[in-house]
């Protein structure tokens, strides 16, 4: 099954603006492309595209509507799903129904001046887990936003500007900015999932924090995003999704944001309230931001996972505001941070509720409410006489 998406750069933002339903493939012909594939050897079998041959779909194809099938149907997790598709089965519709759908105002030029776009395929099988060979499944390629015709822009690819293979849209962001910074969470038993981060200086006595979090194969899915923010209040908070549509049972409702005090946190409906909740499934990435006085430092965001399973919080590193310079001096307030500090935390290690030694910051929705490592480092990250 193919499915595609289009991302968008814009004003330090990088965000996904559109998504398709999945063409389900029917037979790999065996063409010989050397430039990318290398020297083919053909098999003359439909079932398998051979060594080094290419297969190259059309628009025709690629958008025909009965044809697609829906993404709530697959475990891209273990490459499952339901064939033949159930939910609107060879259905057709108007000129959007199951192809990319997008906004009109999102590809504006008025609106979106200098912006860049990258349009993302990724292509998922079933007999790959067996190899752990999942994992390079998309490519991306820029594109660029014609004239408006019909109501909608037209797009187009430059022919000087190649595929980048084994790379995925939120890839192009760090491609085009080496100030980005992408960590990956590999979950036991699951899928991988993408997070990349940029701080950016307002020049204005503010730094803007731009997130985005790409699931590449999670089947277990996203429900929180958390940042750490230290004590001074972040502004200008952001949040963008990109929704399911012709008939996916997903809500599309935005994530409730909060402000925490020491951190900040977007979260979708859980599992046990409702199983179609907006949680960020395979092949699909939100994009989250605010602007804080704090300068960055390299720490940890917290994920919570959304459907139950083992280890349900995931950390992995971000780029995030400065915490307050002595945060871990929790026993004399005397300025510096030293070994009865560090007895005080070990002491109260794995306690929940509101401990003082808890410096990594508290939740109720995307839990932390816990003294464990990652307030251990932060102790440590803070040892000595403060600033």
């Amino acid at each position: 099954v193919i499915g595609q998406n289009l991302y968008r750069l814009h004003d330090k933002r990088f965000d996904q603006i559109g998504m398709s339903w999945l063409k389900h493939s029917f037979c790999a012909v065996d063409e010989f492309d050397e430039m990318f594939c290398g020297v083919c050897q053909p098999n003359f079998d439909c079932d398998w595209l051979a060594i080094g041959c290419a297969d190259t779909y059309g628009t025709f194809l690629n958008g025909n509507q009965p044809g697609m099938g829906p993404r709530s149907e697959v475990n891209a997790a273990n490459g499952a799903y339901t064939f033949p598709y159930v939910l609107q089965a060879g259905a057709s519709g108007d000129a959007i129904f199951k192809r990319l759908q997008v906004q009109v105002d999102d590809l504006n030029p008025d609106l979106n001046p200098g912006a860049q776009y990258f349009m993302e395929a990724y292509y998922l099988t079933t007999d790959e887990q067996a190899w752990a060979n999942q994992y390079n499944n998309a490519s991306y390629r820029e594109c660029f936003v014609g004239g408006l015709s019909g109501g909608g822009y037209n797009l187009s690819y430059n022919v000087g500007i190649e595929i980048e293979q084994v790379s995925t849209g939120l890839d192009a962001w760090q491609d085009i900015d080496t100030g980005v910074q992408i960590a990956t969470i590999s979950i036991a038993g699951d899928g991988d999932l993408h997070v990349g981060s940029r701080a950016t200086d307002n020049q204005d006595g503010t730094w803007h924090y731009e997130y985005a979090v790409y699931n590449y194969n999670s089947d277990r899915s996203v429900q929180c995003f958390s940042v750490p923010t230290g004590c001074t209040t972040v502004t200008n908070a952001g949040f963008n999704d990109v929704d399911s549509h012709s008939g996916e049972p997903y809500s599309i409702a935005d994530w409730t944001q909060i402000d925490l005090g020491g951190r900040y946190e977007w979260q979708s409906e859980t599992f046990d309230v409702n199983a179609d909740a907006n949680a960020i499934r395979w092949n699909t990435m939100y994009s989250f931001r605010f602007d804080s006085p704090n300068p960055p430092v390299d720490g940890l965001a917290k994920i919570m996972l959304f459907k139950p399973g083992a280890d349900p919080e995931q950390s992995v590193s971000v780029v995030h505001p400065m915490r307050e310079p002595c945060s871990a001096d929790i026993v004399e307030a005397n300025g510096i941070v030293n070994v009865n500090d560090l007895l005080f935390l070990l002491a109260e290690w794995g306690e929940s509720g509101l401990s003082a030694a808890d410096i990594d910051g508290t939740s109720e929705q995307c839990p932390d409410d816990v003294v464990d490592v990652t307030d251990l480092l932060t102790l440590l990250a803070q040892w000595g006489s403060c600033p």
